[in-house]
């Protein structure tokens, strides 16, 4: 990986850490697919739908090599959920006027 990506990972990972501990004291035994989404929500009310999925892909990583490692019973990862971001999926900015709803209205047989 790039060193910035591992940076980025590594930022992520970080953050995840401290705000899962309890007394300043990890304990990923104790960690739950709830305390995941709790991060991700944190994470996404601060950030851009593009940087949202590149937290995704950082914290599944982090939730992996926990696994993978023994050092968590499940694997968390599958708790992450995927992020929406499609390109073309926020309203058109031009509204429909009044005529061409009632056209719109009229089409179906009610």
């Amino acid at each position: 990986m790039a060193p910035a990506t591992v940076l980025r990972y590594e930022n992520t990972a970080r953050r995840f850490l401290q705000e899962s501990s309890v007394g300043g004291v990890f304990a990923p035994g104790a960690l739950t697919g709830a305390d995941v989404n709790a991060f991700l929500l944190r994470e996404f009310a601060r950030v851009s739908a593009g940087s949202a999925k590149g937290r995704v892909a950082e914290l599944r990583s982090v939730l992996r090599f926990l696994y993978l490692q023994g050092l968590t019973g499940l694997s968390l990862g599958a708790s992450v959920p995927a992020v929406g971001g499609w390109r073309f999926a926020t309203l058109p900015s031009a509204g429909l006027s009044a005529s061409d709803v009632q056209l719109l209205l009229d089409s179906f047989d009610r």
